[in-house]
């Protein structure tokens, strides 16, 4: 299970630097932003989008990317150097929160359930509806034989460790990488069980590799 923290980035300076800001965007400034956003960003910038772009530059983690929040409707990417993660944009918190649900544990052992959010200085966690929880690096697991197991980005790739290879790609681990938070959001919509791979959460077996059933 997933290693989360609490920390308190309100004591910090703020990471984040306003590159543009376009109260509705006109079609030169979709020109303006292809030259910066990633290709799947700017695919959903349309005119009259409310659209704000950061830098992300947190020198405290040596943390930098691109955060793109559409205020007109609550969405945000941001791209940390892996592939751009969407999710709903909450201001009160500055958080980017995908529909992935997830388990985890503090730092005391206590179990957290909520959603994969990032951040508006590039950290990755779980925000439980309360707090949010910055994720510690992958833990690798060490197997019987002394050998390291996988990490979390290992699991997202087709091995033996996944119980139904010939589904593999409707699992949560590669829904998550395609982007894809509908089905995500479906799939997860009353979780039953959690993938000891991925710490992905999911109404039922058919959509994890490695699934353990929870109360």
């Amino acid at each position: 299970m997933a290693l989360c923290e609490l920390i308190d980035y309100s004591v910090r300076p703020a990471s984040t630097i306003e590159l543009y800001e376009y109260l509705a965007v006109t079609r030169d400034d979709i020109a303006e932003v292809a030259d910066v956003l990633p290709p799947d960003q700017v695919e959903q910038v349309t005119e009259g989008d409310f659209l704000v772009v950061y830098i992300v530059d947190n020198r405290v983690e040596k943390v930098r990317g691109l955060l793109s929040v559409w205020f007109n409707t609550t969405t945000a990417g941001i791209d940390t150097g892996s592939g751009t993660v969407w999710g709903e944009w909450d201001l009160d918190r500055e958080l980017v929160v995908t529909a992935e649900a997830v388990e985890g544990r503090d730092a005391d052992g206590g179990s957290l359930q909520g959603w994969i959010a990032y951040n508006s200085h590039g950290m990755r966690g779980i925000y439980t509806g309360e707090h949010f929880y910055t994720l510690r690096e992958p833990v690798r697991e060490v197997e019987p034989d002394g050998k390291q197991g996988r990490s979390e980005e290992d699991s997202m790739e087709p091995n033996f460790l996944c119980h139904d290879e010939e589904f593999h790609e409707t699992h949560i681990c590669q829904l998550r990488k395609k982007g894809a938070t509908t089905e995500i959001k479906h799939f997860a919509r009353d979780p039953k069980v959690s993938c000891l791979l991925c710490e992905g959460l999911a109404n039922s077996a058919d959509h994890v590799c490695s699934p353990v059933e929870f109360d």
